[in-house]
């Protein structure tokens, strides 16, 4: 009973923000057991007892092993064995990254080259986009089999796609967290494109064939038959959108700080805004949360993450003398602002989400960041400059969230205090069933004592 709970929460928690797996056409079998496994494991973390945590970290120990064990069998299989230990890894990177636990984080972060290796070996990466739906949508069915059999086929191929897609943002978190630079080359031109996600959701290969039928009809270009009645692609945007972050963490150190490279950086996240976030623009549609991923880009692009770790005692109680410096320089400066803007952002948009929705899989490492961009600015930043109330030049903010800055108290940005601080410590305690959250939540439950204890809390 608690294995079919498990996976009834899979598909109604998770899915929806990271969605991977084909659910109308997943059914358990002997060569999707791994994938099983991986379902279970991410699962119980939705079930809220103790014990079905500690059940699906189990689950993930041995999911580990079982991978390791015979990885080259399913991979000698190909096609749809090949795919399920590849989903199976993947989504035990995942649970991985947000289990809180940092051996987890560091066993899934070692292993992530190597599930980039066995998806290369298995032609993964060689798969074109969504091209396959063109013949099928040309094609008409004379049995419900034939139908069948080319709903399950796309199934397969799509299902492919989406793992590459979550390869190269996986890729784009571990660069992040670990402060590297990324193992693939997020090109936006090789990424492969994806189908909708309604087509993707299609309960049955009727209904599916339907949709591509009225594509077809209402748009006879290519792009109309993959996006499925019209819409983009949401998780194709999401991997490019994480290509972005991660060619942040390749320049950081490098030409990062050369003005026009960080020019060139804002250009293309605002078009990258412009181009794909209208179909996901109002908050409650935003289901993959692009829109806090943006928003922690532009901070990426303003600080560096590394700094922030160092500067709050992540190698010792206290931070060096001279990243302190660098800090209270940083705060002082236009790009401290700028980056308290996105900071404050990031933390109005995740007040209005609904407490029943799960957040995505970046949302908590972007919240937490946040919250140290604000603890820095509260800490460090000089009375002169919080006093002084000069306008905010922002193109990116000028072309995406002037309705959201509307509303946006001026003290957020001019006089921040630890108030945001409780806020966002308090998200991330109630924030989904994610460990790594309240593991960050108690971080910035420290910081807040700090402030509190040097008096330097804006109270």
């Amino acid at each position: 009973m608690e294995k079919n709970l498990c996976i009834k929460l899979y598909f109604a928690k998770f899915q929806p923000v990271f969605p991977l797996v084909h659910a109308a056409s997943f059914r358990p079998s002997s060569e999707s057991a791994l994938l099983l496994l991986s379902i279970c494991s991410l699962g119980a973390l939705f079930v809220g007892s103790a014990g079905a945590f500690a059940r699906g970290r189990a689950i993930f120990m041995k999911l580990n092993k079982a991978i390791l064990a015979s990885w080259e069998a399913y991979l000698y299989q190909g096609g749809r064995e090949a795919l399920a230990v590849a989903q199976a890894a993947t989504l035990g990177q995942t649970y991985g990254m947000l289990s809180g636990n940092p051996h987890d984080l560091l066993m899934t972060e070692s292993f992530h080259g190597t599930i980039i290796a066995w998806a290369r070996q298995a032609g993964m990466f060689r798969r074109g986009g969504s091209d396959h739906l063109q013949a099928v949508a040309a094609r008409s069915f004379t049995s419900t089999d034939a139908l069948e059999s080319a709903w399950r086929s796309w199934a397969q191929a799509e299902e492919t796609v989406r793992v590459v897609l979550a390869l190269h943002i996986h890729d784009s978190e571990f660069a992040v967290i670990f402060h590297h630079e990324p193992l693939l080359r997020h090109d936006p031109r090789r990424l492969p494109r994806c189908s909708s996600e309604p087509l993707f959701g299609a309960a049955n290969a009727a209904q599916w064939h339907s949709m591509l039928m009225s594509a077809t009809l209402q748009d006879t270009t290519a792009k109309g038959v993959e996006d499925g009645q019209g819409q983009a692609p949401v998780m194709h945007a999401y991997g490019l959108l994480a290509g972005q972050m991660a060619a942040i963490c390749e320049m950081r150190g490098a030409t990062l700080d050369d003005p026009g490279a960080a020019s060139d950086v804002r250009r293309r996240l605002t078009s990258w805004y412009e181009t794909h976030f209208p179909s996901v623009r109002a908050s409650s549609r935003d289901t993959l949360c692009l829109a806090i991923l943006w928003h922690e880009a532009f901070m990426a692009l303003y600080i560096s993450f590394d700094l922030l770790e160092r500067v709050i005692g992540r190698e010792g109680s206290q931070g060096d003398d001279e990243d302190v410096r660098r800090i209270c320089a940083w705060v002082n400066k236009v790009e401290g602002r700028r980056c308290l803007m996105h900071a404050a952002l990031i933390y109005k948009r995740l007040q209005a989400l609904p407490i029943s929705a799960t957040p995505a899989i970046h949302v908590p490492k972007a919240l937490f960041y946040a919250g140290l961009v604000i603890y820095c600015h509260v800490k460090f930043r000089s009375a002169a400059v919080a006093a002084a109330h000069g306008d905010l030049d922002m193109a990116e903010i000028r072309a995406s969230e002037l309705r959201y800055t509307a509303d946006l108290p001026a003290a957020a940005i001019h006089q921040p205090d630890s108030s945001s601080l409780y806020g966002i410590a308090d998200l991330l305690r109630r924030q989904g069933h994610w460990e790594l959250s309240r593991r960050f939540g108690f971080i910035l439950e420290a910081l807040i004592d700090d402030l509190t204890g040097s008096g330097a809390d804006g109270h």
